[in-house]
């Protein structure tokens, strides 16, 4: 973490698409919202990216979620088998809004295999259809195909003034989006977390730029954080 950390839909400036990352930005912070944008962001910054996720002890990676809708069994319950079985039924809904994940890990894996799944042209019968001609829009032109079955775009990207077509989901990007899913983080994030990754973040910077020893700005950091564990006790 450092202070070149780009945090998308917050800071109010947009790079996507722009090609106006500064030199120095070392991290990008970003939203996921269903598996098209997530798909989508390799178009977005049309370079190849590593997802980290945030730091742990153990090194493995994290991805915190936020949720909405969130139901629980209080501990005063005075019915808890009841409030069990309410959850239980609600789990069951398949619904879930489209500009988010579902809890069910079943849709998730679901939602991921459908956008794997090329959507071709049919007939009445659910047959593909296979075109004898046909011309669809590319990158910095129109590609002619012959007999062929015409595939259907499900969404379209604007780069630097260039459309650009978005198909399916590559497995590759599949696989890599469900590992993530097996990562997610669904406890929630109390108030001195956040302060406590803003300190690490503040003393961390002059590390990456030299100005200050890791053993100094670790020192730094833990003195930071009991004092704020201390004041909050």
């Amino acid at each position: 973490h450092t202070k070149n950390i780009y945090n998308n839909y917050v800071e109010g400036e947009d790079y996507v698409g722009g090609g106006s990352v500064p030199e120095d930005m070392l991290l990008i912070r970003d939203f996921i919202s269903s598996p098209q944008n997530f798909a989508m962001l390799s178009y977005s910054w049309n370079e190849p990216i590593t997802l980290v996720g945030l730091p742990t002890t153990d090194g493995r990676p994290l991805y915190s979620i936020d949720v909405s809708d969130a139901v629980c069994i209080v501990s005063g319950s005075d019915n808890p088998d009841g409030a069990w079985e309410f959850l239980e039924y609600y789990l069951t809904k398949a619904e879930h809004s489209p500009y988010s994940f579902s809890c069910r890990k079943d849709i998730l894996q679901q939602s991921v295999e459908e956008e794997t799944v090329p959507l071709y042209d049919r007939d009445a019968n659910g047959e593909i259809i296979i075109y004898e001609h046909f011309s669809v829009p590319g990158t910095g032109g129109w590609t002619e195909h012959w007999n062929e079955p015409m595939m259907q775009w499900r969404c379209i990207l604007n780069i630097d003034g260039m459309q650009f077509y978005y198909y399916y989901m590559e497995q590759e990007t599949a696989d890599t989006l469900l590992e993530i899913l097996e990562n997610l983080d669904f406890t929630p994030q109390p108030m001195l977390t956040g302060e406590i990754i803003d300190i690490i973040m503040e003393e961390a910077a002059p590390c990456l730029a030299g100005d200050k020893t890791i053993e100094t700005a670790a020192g730094i950091i833990q003195n930071r954080v009991q004092t704020l564990i201390q004041e909050g006790l």
